[in-house]
Formats: structure tokens, C-alpha cells, sequence
């Protein structure tokens, strides 16, 4: 099965709210064959980013020690103060993120940069929501590349109020909650993330020069799940809560 063909299937199952399962013949093979898929399913040209494999428990389900990316289109990119319009989905879920935006363009490097040069490429850092979704009935046994085929599990990247990011180091050890119409659903640490953001930021920046990838000043990078992820179902608003930091809540309406 070619990317196109495989990405069209991908799409189609998201389209109807399906979830479905790749036979091993038509599964990626490859890191390049799965990314190639990814990028047809983007349909366009990506403005942000939904980093997987961040945390060791995602790292674990797959049986990996590294991390991987699918990409979004600006039309699945939400700002503070916006409606969300969500799609039709497959079992969307919502997870608390922390949010970083570009100041520069990240040239492709296989060297690893360090916190003071990533510090340097980062514009703002906010918080966030991700609107997860995946076409896979089971994606721990189709593979990571099956996951990174479909994009990462991507669906909506929700941002609040960005804000300088020398509000990063005091993020390190940040709680979280996730709340569904004002009733928490869950809870998490920012402590999840291996490395922290800048340990999530320098893996992204070396799997992106895999591909000869060039990251573009202004794209959105959501780092990685921080509390674990529950079904949006039906519900009117959705709130990442950092204590003592910011809240980030967003108005849902569904097609």
C-alpha cells in the first residue's frame, strides 16, 4: 500500500468516526513510509506539532526509547479566547500539554542542541489542550509506525495566553489538572516528560533532521501528554488547569 493510498484510508476513517485495524501488509515498514503517510494526511502544509513517546509510559506501551511527531494544519490549531469546532472524530480524548511556540527556524541537525540554544529558539511557551484521536482500533499492536501514519494520534491543538518563556524552569515540576465541564477528570506533573521540555524539544529537533525537516519560526509544538487522557464525549468545555500558573478552558461545539 502506498502513503497516499494508506493516508486516504486514514482519513476516511476519521471522517466517519471509525476505528480501524491496518493489516500487516498495509502497515508502514519504515519510519520514512510512515512519516510519508503523515504528511498526506495533513493535507497541507503543517503549522503546529503533536510530540508522542515524551513521557516513559507511552514509551513503554510501544517498546521504544524514542520519541515521535505527527503534524497539523492551521485549521486544527485553536487560540485563547476561540470556540473549538470539533470534527468528526474517533473517540476523541483530551490531555493537558505544555505548549511551546517558534521564534526561529530550526534547520535540520543530528546533533543534540542544548537548553540554552532550544531556550533561544522558543518564542512563547503556553498552556495547553490536545484533542487526541486515533484511527487505530489497537495502536500497541500495529506498531508506532502504524500510530505515526496517522499522524501521531493528532486531532486539535488548543492554546492559551502565551507568555515568555522564562517561565519554563519553574514548569519542571508543575501540576495539572484536566477538567471536563468544570468536574476534574484527571491529574498529572509536567515531571512526566523525560528531560522536561527542553528534553522534548532536543529528541523532536534530532528525529526532525531523520528527515531533512526544517521547523519554521511561529509553528506550534505541543511536548507531550501530562495527565492521562479522557474522552471529550459530548461535553460544552474543557480546562487545563496549572496550578499556580495559568488555566487554559475552551468552548467546544461538535459537527
Amino acid at each position: 500500500m502506498t502513503p497516499e493510498t494508506r493516508a486516504k484510508k486514514l482519513i476516511i476513517a476519521r471522517a466517519n468516526r471509525r476505528k480501524i485495524t491496518l493489516p500487516v501488509q498495509d502497515r508502514p515498514a519504515t519510519w520514512a513510509e510512515a512519516r510519508e503517510t503523515a504528511d498526506y494526511a495533513c493535507m497541507g502544509d503543517p503549522v503546529a506539532w503533536k510530540l508522542g513517546g515524551t513521557s516513559q509510559f507511552v514509551r513503554d506501551i510501544f517498546g521504544i526509547d524514542w520519541m515521535f511527531y505527527g503534524p497539523l494544519g492551521s485549521h486544527e490549531v485553536y487560540e485563547n479566547g476561540q470556540t473549538v469546532i470539533v470534527p468528526p472524530l474517533p473517540g476523541p480524548v483530551a490531555e493537558p500539554e505544555i505548549a511551546v511556540r517558534l521564534g526561529k527556524d530550526v534547520p535540520p541537525s543530528g546533533t543534540p542542541r542544548t537548553d540554552a540554544q532550544i531556550k533561544g529558539l522558543i518564542d512563547a511557551v503556553a498552556p495547553a489542550l490536545d484533542i487526541a484521536a486515533v484511527a487505530l482500533k489497537d495502536p500497541p499492536s500495529e506498531g508506532v509506525l502504524s500510530l505515526i501514519a496517522d499522524r501521531a494520534g493528532t486531532g486539535l491543538i488548543l492554546t492559551d495566553a502565551w507568555q515568555s518563556p522564562t517561565i519554563l524552569p519553574r514548569l519542571a515540576n508543575q501540576p495539572v489538572r484536566l477538567l471536563l465541564d468544570g468536574r476534574e477528570k484527571s491529574r498529572g506533573n509536567a515531571n512526566v516528560l523525560l528531560g522536561g521540555v527542553y528534553g522534548a524539544l532536543r529528541d523532536f529537533f534530532v528525529q526532525a533532521a531523520r528527515e531533512d525537516l526544517t521547523l519554521f519560526a511561529g509553528d506550534v509544538i505541543a511536548t507531550g501528554g501530562l495527565a492521562p487522557a479522557i474522552p471529550i464525549r459530548n461535553a460544552k468545555t474543557v480546562t487545563a488547569s496549572f496550578d499556580g500558573w495559568q488555566t487554559a478552558q475552551f468552548a467546544l461545539e461538535y459537527l
